[in-house]
């Protein structure tokens, strides 16, 4: 008998910048369909996660790649 997890409970505003926070220090983003759900109908916390993604990119490999290619044009 297979066992499924129960959905995530909903997100709220509160919820997600708290979770936003947690991944821009763990520099991880890992977003659930609670966060998902709720991020897709509330635009600030949308801009949130946007900018975390940014922030969590901004030190990648592949960023620093890309503006080492691109230089000051970047």
């Amino acid at each position: 008998m297979t066992q499924t997890r129960p959905p995530p409970p909903p997100a709220g505003c509160s919820d997600v910048q708290s979770a936003l926070a947690e991944m821009s220090v763990s520099g991880q983003l890992m977003v659930d369909t609670a966060l998902r759900g709720h991020v897709d109908g509330c635009r600030d916390c949308w801009n949130a996660l946007v900018e975390t993604r940014w922030a969590i990119a901004a030190s990648s490999r592949d960023l620093l790649e890309l503006r080492e290619f691109l230089g000051p044009e970047f």
